[in-house]
């Protein structure tokens, strides 16, 4: 019985991406049925990137997405370490903001949830097999 489930979990660690157990980064999932567009603290030339980066966010359909890439799937990001300080303290999705996140490189990762009803910010951790979830 034990060696079926170091395999099982081998097996599930090489088929997973490495993003996904990657620390320090805001995931942005989108609930709505139509894409959206969404700024990351350390991607606007306000703070420090050449141009205002517009991020569009598909809707997250977890049966589509199984792996965590591609369409309807969240979008992953890390910290710009071109700054003095690599940290994301917001995420605007059309026109809501959300702000004191506070993600650093060796942080834990902030999933941000976007729907109708606003922000919800969940702190996912990989061997969860649920998240903490709150609204802003």
């Amino acid at each position: 019985m034990k060696k079926i489930i170091i395999y099982g979990a081998l097996l599930m660690a090489i088929s997973l991406p490495a993003i996904n157990y990657a620390a320090g980064m805001v995931v942005i999932e989108n609930l709505m049925s139509s894409p959206v567009t969404c700024h990351v603290d350390g991607y606007t030339k306000e703070t420090g990137w050449p141009n205002d980066w517009n991020i569009s966010v598909n809707f997250f359909d977890v049966k589509v997405c199984p792996t965590g890439f591609g369409k309807k799937c969240p979008f992953f990001i890390a910290a710009n370490y071109n700054r003095p300080e690599p940290v994301i303290n917001w995420v605007e999705c059309n026109g809501t903001k959300i702000d004191n996140l506070h993600v650093l490189p060796d942080s834990r990762n902030a999933t941000v949830v976007y729907s109708s009803e606003g922000f919800q910010i969940c702190e996912k951790m990989p061997k969860d097999i649920g998240q903490k979830c709150f609204a802003n």
